[in-house]
């Protein structure tokens, strides 16, 4: 097996090009966090990204942005010996890792060999399922219309969405600051979608990670006293159909398999269940 490290972004993708648009739903997230790690690189951390392959065969693919947990995907076939040889080149390029996310199966593996060399406890901190949309089927009588996120919504946003970030567990999350920075780069970028009714904002939801055929979202949240009236049903098939006006063929968004609720709104849009993930916390 040859593990090749990358020393950016775009010679990650383009490497692994097949393997990863070979199902954009699936490592949709290793998509986009490898096409931002330019950012990471600026904020003074250093990025991994690493492709495993066998006789041409990619076996493994990996990406972290410090602090951030390690994500990854591998094929089935040749799972433990591929893993081996990651963890082998991490430690020797003595990387910490905080956690790790994938599929199910991978992650676990993942953090079943990464222990074999120290003692930790693992957390799971959430389980997920990813969904894919082609089409939307719009909520019906959802009083209110969207708009798109302006600069005068920068207070109110950065609160909703580190309220979010608490909620899915983000680790680490970012101070206020870091966190006003990047929600002002996302209204400047049209990402962010609010649903108003009778002149106030009531939901929010989010676009990030677009490929070639898709794009994601990455942010909903719909504060509690605006819940159970439809705000973020409506909120996210406008978006969602936003996007493929655009001309993309599909929208993916994942949630938390604990949470029934997102669930079910998010298929009666037209949302379907695609793949089990988990996010482990190595502490």
């Amino acid at each position: 097996m040859q593990l090749q490290r990358y020393s950016d972004g775009p010679s990650f993708l383009e490497a692994a090009a097949d393997y990863l648009y070979h199902d954009e739903v699936i490592n949709g997230v290793l998509i986009g966090v490898a096409d931002r790690t330019h950012e990471h690189t600026a904020a003074g951390y250093t990025p991994y990204l690493a492709t495993i392959t066998q006789s041409g065969q990619f076996h493994l693919v990996a990406v972290m942005t410090p602090p951030h947990r390690l994500l990854l995907n591998a094929e089935s076939v040749h799972q433990s010996e591929a893993l081996g040889a990651l963890v082998e080149d991490l430690r020797g390029d003595r990387r910490t890792v905080p956690g790790v996310t994938g599929p199910v199966q991978v992650a676990e593996a993942f953090a079943s060999s990464w222990r074999q060399a120290e003692t930790f406890a693992v957390e799971r901190s959430m389980e997920m399922m990813v969904f894919e949309l082609r089409n939307v089927m719009q909520p019906e009588a959802v009083s209110g219309e969207p708009r798109l996120a302006e600069d005068s919504d920068l207070d109110l946003l950065s609160d909703w969405i580190d309220s979010f970030n608490r909620e899915v567990r983000q680790n680490p999350r970012p101070d206020r600051n870091e966190l006003r920075r990047s929600v002002f780069r996302r209204i400047e970028r049209q990402e962010l979608l609010l649903w108003e009714d009778e002149g106030r904002p009531v939901s929010l939801a989010g676009r990030s990670r677009p490929s070639p055929r898709g794009a994601a979202i990455d942010i909903v949240r719909t504060p509690a006293e605006f819940r159970r009236q439809g705000y973020a049903s409506a909120c996210v098939a406008e978006l969602s159909q936003r996007i493929l006006d655009e001309g993309k063929q599909f929208v993916t968004l994942f949630t938390d398999v604990a949470n029934p609720t997102p669930n079910h709104i998010y298929q009666q849009i037209g949302y379907q269940p695609r793949g089990e993930f988990v996010q482990l916390d190595f502490v």
